[in-house]
């Protein structure tokens, strides 16, 4: 919903995946989280093709986490901001965004330490 005189924000997010996941067809999904409830909304989504993917649209100027999420990947957040939101899928399936700066700070401080506690997890699961 858009609040009267609130500023319309343009994003832009482009996807690489690696090709030797053979990804090309599977669905890519945009979630819109609520952090003060366990509940989540599919704003947008796009089809894999040819090891990449875009979603663009437009937003209310107020800052929300989002989550994307790939069919068989485990997520990560990021918020919608200007400019273009980068993402790449490597070859071990660890999603990497960038390329604006909350983006950039949710990655640094966030995203990644995230994933090496869930490694640290998962590997004392399999001791």
């Amino acid at each position: 919903m858009l609040i009267y005189g609130q500023k319309q924000i343009k994003y832009k997010i482009n996807g690489i995946v690696d090709k030797t996941l053979m990804y090309d067809g599977t669905k890519v999904f945009l979630n819109q989280i609520w952090i003060d409830s366990t509940k989540s909304k599919d704003i947008d989504s796009t089809i894999i093709k040819n090891g990449k993917f875009k979603i663009k649209g437009i937003c209310q100027e107020l800052p929300h986490l989002y989550h994307i999420r790939i069919t068989n990947v485990t997520g990560n957040f990021l918020t919608l901001e200007p400019g273009t939101i980068k993402i790449q899928i490597d070859s071990t399936k660890t999603i990497n965004i960038m390329g604006t700066p909350i983006n950039d700070d949710l990655h640094k401080y966030v995203n990644k330490p995230w994933r090496e506690v869930e490694d640290i997890l998962k590997s004392q699961n399999e001791m």
